[in-house]
Formats: C-alpha cells, sequence, structure tokens
C-alpha cells in the first residue's frame, strides 16, 4: 500500500494515478500497515485488596464469635431447659386439679388421662371425655416432657379412689432435669435426679 503524496488518499501498490486527486503515485514506494499493538488490559488490585480485608476482618472476628457462642449456646439451653420445667410443673398441677373435678363431678378419679380430654366434635363433656384439659396435654407430651397418668383402686372395688401422674424429661439433662409428682392429695412434688414420687419433697 501507498499514499498520495498530494491528500494522502491510500491506494494499492499497483496504482500509477491517485484516485481522488490524480497525482502521480508511480514512483512511491510502497508503505506497510502501521503495526499498533494491542491494548494490556490494565490490572487492577483492587478485588484482591477487598478480599484480603475480608479474610483479615473474618480471620480477627473469629475469635470474639467463638466465645460469644461459648457463652450464648449453654445459656440458652439453660433457659429452655428452666423454661420446660416451669411448663412441666404446670402441667402436673393443671391435671391434678382436673382429675380432683373430675372426682367431684362424677364421684371417682379418670382411670386415664384421656378421660380429662376435650371430647370430640359439638360433643358434650361426658365420663369419657371430662373437657378439663387440652388436647396438648392429653397426648401425653408437652414442652419436652412426658405426662404418666394412672388411676388407681386402692381398695380393689372397682372404683378409682386414687391417682399418680409424673412429669419426666423426655431427654434427661437436655430437655430437663427436674422430675415432678402428684397426686390426689394435690401437692407436686420434685426429684433432681431421678423420677418423682409420694415420697419426694414437695415442689416449694
Amino acid at each position: 500500500m501507498k499514499f498520495c503524496p498530494q491528500c494522502g488518499e491510500p491506494g494499492n501498490d499497483e496504482q500509477k494515478f491517485c484516485m481522488k486527486c490524480g497525482a502521480d503515485t508511480s514512483i512511491l514506494p510502497a508503505v506497510g500497515m502501521p503495526y499498533y499493538p494491542p491494548a494490556k488490559a490494565k490490572s487492577s488490585n483492587k478485588t484482591v485488596i477487598i478480599l484480603v480485608v475480608v479474610a483479615a476482618v473474618l480471620v480477627l472476628a473469629l475469635p470474639v464469635i467463638l466465645m460469644v457462642a461459648a457463652i450464648a449456646i449453654p445459656n440458652l439451653q439453660r433457659a429452655r431447659i428452666a423454661a420446660n420445667e416451669s411448663s412441666a410443673a404446670a402441667g402436673v398441677r393443671t391435671i391434678t386439679t382436673a382429675a380432683i373435678q373430675y372426682q367431684v363431678q362424677y364421684g371417682h378419679y379418670p382411670q386415664t388421662l384421656e378421660q380429662l380430654s376435650q371430647p370430640p366434635g359439638n360433643a358434650p363433656p361426658d365420663e369419657n371425655h371430662a373437657g378439663f384439659i387440652d388436647a396438648t396435654l392429653a397426648s401425653r407430651i408437652k414442652s419436652g416432657y412426658v405426662f404418666t397418668y394412672a388411676g388407681v383402686d386402692s381398695h380393689h372395688d372397682g372404683k378409682i379412689d386414687a391417682f399418680t401422674i409424673n412429669a419426666d424429661p423426655a431427654q434427661a439433662n437436655r430437655t430437663g432435669m427436674k422430675h415432678f409428682f402428684s397426686s390426689e392429695d394435690g401437692l407436686v412434688r420434685m426429684e433432681n435426679d431421678r423420677p418423682a414420687s409420694a415420697e419426694s419433697p414437695p415442689l416449694q
């Protein structure tokens, strides 16, 4: 390729005259196309700097996070256990009161926990479903505790004249630590490391 000396118009090497202005280009040497090296992409350290800063913050914060977790998790577990134990004691009181009400109304204590539960549908309360406790308590499991009720025929005359109710952790030392007991005397009793009984000390 060569360029016109008059107007600078590019032309083929074989051209003798400029196609634009008509100037003589036969004696001009051929000129190669100018070479422009590809522009180098500018390397930016911004991303690397951000990653380094984030990594440094995480490394510095990790001990603090672990320390907070080590303090908070046991506290949360203890709080949950305390709430479960309080709920269990209240559940035992509710069942005890309901059984005494049942005895006043029907002349004997219920034989099973279901007899204290709500009647099905819109049916009226009766001896089989007296309606004194809710469905959750009647299911025997509430807030990490298992409730065990037993009607007692102490005179062996076919009449349920006593009862016992126990509430024990579903998972010892995880859902609760205390064990609760009550009977027809109306007192809620407690043990810390074993199932409670009529000989256990009353709950303070």
